[in-house]
């Protein structure tokens, strides 16, 4: 007789907690920077917002 063997290729998810960082109050006197992904369109958002 032949054996098979079945395996499930699901992992085990893993699930950690943690604190969120503390948020400004406001942007006053901050820098920001604005990424772009190369994704279509965001040149163009990011021309219109810079």
């Amino acid at each position: 007789m032949v054996e098979m063997g079945v395996l499930n290729p699901v992992a085990d998810t893993k699930t950690e907690k943690f604190e969120l960082a503390s948020r400004l109050t406001d942007l006053s006197g901050k820098t920001i920077g604005l990424f772009w992904n190369a994704k279509s369109g965001g040149d163009i958002l990011l021309e219109q917002n810079a």
